[in-house]
């Protein structure tokens, strides 16, 4: 089945109602959660299993589960994974790229994914820094990525590129 990439218009047109709704429940910054999204999926409109946000299931988790490809970056040449690792490339940086299959959440709907994201933030210690800076969408990426959300040691500049370019898309299209 082909992926349906999106435009940024259809992108935001899609999923700001999600974010909206998301921030004003929450307090998480719409910016955030769409340049998250983004940043773990593209701009594409059917994430699979509804996953807009690449959360591993962990052994806590009881809701649906998939198993999909994806990479992660590592120290070493050397770490030990659970499921099929397809390669290992050093990059510049002297770390390695892991290209290999994982576990994923996966969701009934797009909202859920959303929903859970967000709880997964407030229910994980690590990430309680980011709860201080819920008005602004930088801080609060700054806070989620230093806590260490993800194995990308470009994440940072990835999100906050990511919610420049969403900021401007969003007034370009009339939203705010």
């Amino acid at each position: 089945m082909a992926k349906i990439k999106l435009t940024a218009e259809q992108f935001l047109r899609t999923f700001w109602p999600v974010a909206v709704a998301a921030e004003q429940a929450t307090g998480v910054p719409r910016y955030y959660l769409l340049a998250m999204h983004v940043s773990e999926q593209g701009l594409y409109g059917d994430p699979p299993g509804n996953m807009c946000f690449g959360i591993k299931p962990g052994p806590s988790w009881h809701g649906k589960r998939q198993l999909l490809k994806t990479w992660e970056v590592f120290d070493s040449p050397h770490v030990q994974w659970p499921h099929q690792v397809f390669s290992i490339t050093k990059r510049s940086d002297g770390k390695y790229r892991y290209d290999l299959m994982d576990e994923f959440r996966a969701y009934d709907s797009l909202v859920d994914s959303y929903k859970d994201h967000v709880e997964f933030l407030r229910q994980n210690p690590r990430y309680r820094a980011a709860w201080a800076h819920t008005g602004s969408a930088e801080e609060f990426t700054r806070a989620v990525v230093v806590a260490g959300y993800a194995t990308d040691p470009n994440k940072l500049t990835i999100m906050l590129n990511t919610i420049a370019w969403l900021r401007k898309k969003s007034t370009d299209y009339g939203l705010s």
